[in-house]
């Protein structure tokens, strides 16, 4: 990695723990380029401005996640099976980077984000609607519209990492694991027919 890109990761990761802790709207630029031990105008030459840094941080963080999840369902798994895998990757992940799901939280239908940031998560999305589609279709899944059964379940991935960080931090991976299928069977119970 360049110096010029383990700088502005750097930044970025700073700027992440700020947003986090303090909200990206009260977060100074000149806070982020102090943390780093950056002049603040120095900030500016790597990031036009703080909205850019947002949509970068944001995009950076979304496509890490979706690294994780497994977009395309093998033709011979089970679409429970499936689901399932991808909720027990996304809890682990969450629990790891928790910082970053607060950030996509704060963020996640903020105006800051561009329409372009957008358009490139919808688009990623869209396997995951299919999915939601075949649950559907195999009549695992309640027959809702398929954004919203998405939201449904990424709420309830979100609640099931912070549940975890908050109350129950020095479990092991496995009791971390145990939560985590109950609170995915918990949630399909609710949107099972």
């Amino acid at each position: 990695m360049s110096k010029n890109k383990e700088r502005r990761q750097e930044i970025l990761n700073h700027a992440l723990n700020l947003f986090v802790e303090k909200g990206y709207h009260e977060t100074r630029t000149s806070e982020i380029s102090e943390s780093v031990g950056i002049a603040s105008g120095t900030l500016f030459n790597y990031f036009d401005k703080k909205e850019e840094l947002i949509n970068n941080l944001y995009i950076q963080i979304k496509e890490e996640l979706f690294s994780i999840l497994i977009n395309k369902k093998p033709s011979d798994e089970h679409i429970y099976s499936y689901i399932k895998r991808n909720w027990m990757n996304f809890v682990s992940w969450g629990v790891k980077n928790h910082k970053k799901v607060l950030f996509i939280m704060q963020m996640e239908d903020s105006p800051i984000i561009s329409e372009e940031i957008k358009n490139k998560v919808e688009a990623k999305v869209a396997d995951y609607i299919s999915i939601y589609e075949e649950g559907i279709t195999q009549g695992l899944l309640k027959d809702i519209p398929s954004m919203l059964g998405l939201r449904m379940y990424y709420n309830a991935v979100f609640s099931t990492i912070n549940y975890i960080v908050k109350f129950e931090s020095n479990i092991t991976e496995a009791q971390q694991a145990e939560i985590s299928e109950k609170a995915f069977n918990n949630y399909l119970y609710g949107v099972r027919l």
